[in-house]
């Protein structure tokens, strides 16, 4: 509050200071070499595909898990999308599966961190196309000590109000290496200021951003909780696959039963329940009935249970009885 409050005092609450604040501490974070901070998601993910120079019918590889954003904004371009299945456990596009698309003209790779679980993202640069990393429900998350969001060409974090760090919209882009710095500065010279974020919602990714440790740390004792209740019931959770640090985005719950049966046995004890994947790209950009087995199982089987850091013990203590008892 007294983050915004001291934003709101100056003559200045557009894009400035603050602003450029925000992009240097997640630079650093990432070791990027450039960055910039715009009001839109949509606007983080054009700039990318415009970094790379994508043009009409060139194929973009994804989750079909991946946000809608990234459909929309390759319908807009005139791209086309190529989806490979994900592991069944993390729902992270399957780098397996990927490969064996290699044949296929691929022009970049989206690797998305759903639900904050980590994808083996090393391994798609062995793909040798430009890889890029959305962190947004990830940002926190390490692979072997070094910050998720690292590895790829570019990587974006949305900072829209349901993920980890929210300006209550907006996004930040990074160039992570010297070649993708090279792509992103032309297209930065055509970005007016109004399309970047203000001062005043920067301040509130800032603040956040400080304190993410802290907020982590308490993510992951409300999931401890969850977990342990949840082994008392006959459905499982999604996990990490390896040693990889993941992020408690949310507590999502692999239903054994009816998704609707379960939403109402939550809703009957005032438990307000999301489809994991309701936004998923695939649920709105395809000619063709999901043929992709784990994806699908995930789309239509995975429940979200409330998992914030506000969140009252009495809350909780609901929740993970709830969560002990599901049908």
């Amino acid at each position: 509050m007294q983050s915004v409050l001291s934003c709101l005092v100056t003559d200045d609450i557009g894009p400035s200071q603050i602003k450029d604040d925000l992009i240097n501490q997640f630079a650093q974070r990432f070791n990027a070499k450039c960055g910039t901070a715009v009001r839109e998601y949509y606007r983080a993910v054009e700039i990318v595909f415009r970094s790379l120079g994508l043009k009409p019918e060139d194929m973009v590889l994804m989750s079909p898990l991946s946000p809608k954003i990234y459909g929309d904004v390759c319908r807009d371009m005139d791209l086309k999308i190529l989806y490979a299945d994900v592991e069944p456990d993390s729902a992270c596009l399957s780098f397996e599966a990927a490969e064996k698309l290699t044949g296929t003209a691929i022009s970049a790779v989206v690797v998305h961190y759903p639900l904050g679980f980590i994808p083996d993202v090393q391994a798609f640069k062995n793909l040798n196309v430009p890889v890029i990393e959305d962190i947004s429900q990830a940002v926190g998350a390490e692979i072997e000590g070094v910050p998720a969001g690292s590895f790829g060409d570019y990587t974006i974090v949305s900072l829209e109000h349901k993920n980890i760090i929210t300006a209550g919209g907006g996004a930040v882009v990074l160039a992570l290496s010297k070649e993708a710095q090279k792509g992103l500065q032309p297209v930065l010279e055509e970005i007016s200021d109004d399309m970047l974020m203000s001062d005043i919602n920067a301040s509130l990714a800032i603040i956040q951003l400080s304190t993410l440790n802290r907020f982590l740390e308490t993510r992951r004792q409300i999931y401890d909780i969850y977990i342990q209740s949840l082994l008392k019931s006959h459905h499982k959770s999604l996990h990490q696959k390896d040693d990889s640090l993941n992020v408690p985005y949310t507590f999502p719950v692999l239903l054994e039963s009816s998704l609707k049966k379960v939403q109402q046995y939550a809703r009957k004890n005032k438990i307000e329940t999301i489809e994991a994947f309701h936004d998923a790209v695939i649920n709105y950009y395809s000619n063709e009935e999901i043929v992709y087995p784990n994806a699908r199982r995930l789309l239509i089987q995975t429940l979200l249970f409330p998992l914030y850091p506000g969140l009252k013990k009495d809350d909780i203590s609901i929740i993970s009885k709830v969560l002990a008892t599901l049908p």
